[in-house]
Formats: C-alpha cells, structure tokens, sequence
C-alpha cells in the first residue's frame, strides 16, 4: 500500500484532513494490507500535542475552520506543497 493509497484510506475512514491523514499514514508500515484498529490507535494516542499551553492559540477554533471548508485550504496537498507557521505562538524567542 503506497503512501497516498494510506492518505486516502485515512481520509475515507476516519474522516481526518489530507494533513492530519498524510502525518497518520505514514505512521502506517508501508506492508501492511489492511489497518488494524489497534495500530491505528496506537498512531493515533501518539499524537503530536503542543509543546506549550498557549493561551491565544486556535486549536479549539479548528473544527469550525473545517466546517466552514477553510482548512486545510483545498489546494494544499501535503506531499508537494510547504506550510509556512508565521507565529511561534509560546515557542522561544
């Protein structure tokens, strides 16, 4: 199973953003022929959290920016496109 092919399973499955999906799928061993429910919760408790409680931060604010079809933007594809974080929120200055 390629990596998009696991992307895409992801997506249909589980309803997750081509971004989100593109970060599990490749989670995902490349030999596997079908996803087992306890690897996926295993990729998934392992889910990446951020390194400092921001008090201004928009994590809460992203399931109404997908409601509203704003994120991700429709033509971002994660396997060819770069995204730029202008803000570092609570990292280091």
């Amino acid at each position: 199973m390629t990596l998009a092919e696991r992307r895409d399973y992801v997506v249909d499955r589980l309803g997750f953003n081509s971004v989100y999906a593109y970060w599990v799928a490749d989670k995902i061993h490349p030999s596997k022929k079908v996803i087992d429910t306890e690897s996926l919760n295993q990729i998934l408790m392992s889910k990446p959290k951020p390194f400092v409680k921001w008090v201004g931060g928009k994590r809460q604010l992203l399931s109404q920016f997908k409601d509203n079809g704003l994120y991700p933007p429709a033509t971002f594809d994660p396997l060819t496109s770069t995204y730029h974080e202008p803000f570092v929120g609570g990292g280091p200055i």
